[in-house]
């Protein structure tokens, strides 16, 4: 913590850290900062530069957004610390995308009531919304063709 702490503060004072020090930004990096896209709302990282497809609900939005939504919501629980969540993040866009379904995120650590009320123990777990209930639930990043056919939504 010490070593990322130190090098957070030489990146911000301009200087880059010394030949072989560890980096802080990593390839599965959650969010980009604010300086760098200011109208990104979504706690999905971006995909080859394009604004993600999902939204961030709350416990405060989670009825509108997913119970009361006019169609299929695919529900990823996540969180910024979790790599496989933000592994997992573009191919639930690109299902979200092929399938016409809505994506929302729920950020595990903030949304606690949200997680307990559909006992959320492992993330990322993702689940399908129909009419306001689920109707499948997977845990874990899988291949797109593994999350499909977990989530019944396989040709």
């Amino acid at each position: 913590m010490v070593v990322a702490q130190e090098l957070g503060e030489q990146r911000r004072q301009g200087r880059e850290p010394p030949y072989g020090a560890p980096s802080l930004k990593h390839a599965l990096s959650p969010r980009l900062e604010a300086s760098q896209a200011p109208n990104l709302t979504s706690a999905c990282p971006l995909v080859k530069g394009r604004r993600p497809l999902s939204q961030h609900v709350t416990n405060t939005t989670f009825e509108q957004e997913v119970l009361g939504a006019p169609g299929p919501v695919l529900v990823d629980f996540w969180a910024d610390w979790c790599r496989p969540c933000h592994a997992v993040a573009p191919v639930l866009e690109r299902i979200a995308q092929e399938r016409n379904l809505k994506l929302v995120k729920v950020n595990y650590d903030e949304e606690q009531d949200l997680a307990e009320r559909y006992g959320i123990q492992s993330i990322p777990n993702i689940i399908l919304f129909e009419d306001g209930a689920p109707k499948a639930q997977t845990i874990g990043a899988q291949p797109k063709s593994a999350l499909e056919r977990a989530l019944g939504l396989a040709a």
